[in-house]
């Protein structure tokens, strides 16, 4: 959480947040929030974790209600404040679903293909988060777009490379043939 002019801004991780909100957890518990962003790919402790949650009660992006005669904390998003990350979530849940149902048709792609899509993918995601922090900076108010350029770095869009790396892990054929194939594609960028 960064200041400036004496004032709190948003960081990655809070815009994170908002958007894990918004697509999957928009009324939640602590613990459920943060099995939420682990699942996700979102590495972040429970300190941290309450630490962004305090900031974004504070900012007023999200709801803090103490349930009675339990040690249960509700955190909603203030739905008046987040208006503008609509447009946002609803593109990002496209994507998300998209690599939710795609994993099993990823390894069925030969090895070469499956580099290709990762490369393709970091490349287009470079590209839209380039267009998107141009039109933050024209638009520094618009908190939706604030919010897509934060996704853009998001570790959910990083999936593909997480497959790889798994799957390499497990497999020392499969880590042979994709170290080679990360190799021949560097030399193609020399």
């Amino acid at each position: 959480m960064e200041k400036t002019d004496g004032k709190s801004k948003l960081d990655g991780n809070c815009f994170k947040i908002l958007i894990i909100m918004t697509l999957f957890k928009p009324s939640t518990h602590f613990n459920e929030l943060f099995r939420e962003l682990k699942e996700k790919n979102m590495e972040i402790s429970k300190p941290t974790l309450s630490a962004h949650l305090n900031h974004l009660v504070g900012q007023k992006y999200v709801i803090k209600k103490e349930e009675e005669n339990s040690q249960f904390v509700t955190y909603s998003l203030n739905t008046e404040k987040t208006k503008q990350i609509k447009e946002v979530a609803n593109r990002t849940k496209k994507i998300t679903k998209a690599f939710k149902e795609n994993e099993r048709e990823f390894y069925s792609l030969s090895e070469e293909n499956q580099v290709s899509v990762v490369i393709a993918t970091e490349l287009s995601r470079k590209i839209e988060e380039i267009r998107a922090l141009i039109d933050y900076r024209l638009h520094p108010n618009d908190l939706g777009k604030i919010v897509y350029a934060n996704f853009l770095d998001s570790p959910l869009l990083h999936i593909g490379q997480k497959w790889i790396i798994k799957k390499s892990l497990e497999d020392e054929h499969y880590r042979k043939k994709i170290l080679k194939l990360l190799n021949d594609w560097e030399e193609r960028f020399k």
